[in-house]
């Protein structure tokens, strides 16, 4: 039951740079809650892939540090995109 705890302490020390969650339909009822309890504020998370094969759902994140914001998309609307 360690490993959550320190999940927990390098994501409060800015230690992570992705997070790779592999959900599988199954509720264990115990443990560490991996994302509980953060008294260090909200962590950004920008999705870089989602991916499923059978029951299992592959989730990965790129953590953002707190001056960094996700990438936006690129309007249809500027000017390196209008379609003349």
């Amino acid at each position: 039951m360690v490993g959550a705890s320190i999940a927990q302490q390098c994501l409060t020390e800015g230690l992570v740079d992705e997070i790779l969650i592999h959900l599988v339909p199954v509720l264990l009822g115990g443990g560490i809650p991996l994302f509980g309890s953060r008294d260090s504020g909200p962590i950004t998370l920008e999705k870089l892939s989602l991916a499923e094969s059978g029951s299992v759902t592959s989730l990965r994140f790129k953590v953002l540090r707190q001056h960094q914001h996700p990438a936006a998309p690129a309007r249809s609307d500027s000017p390196g995109n209008r379609k003349e």
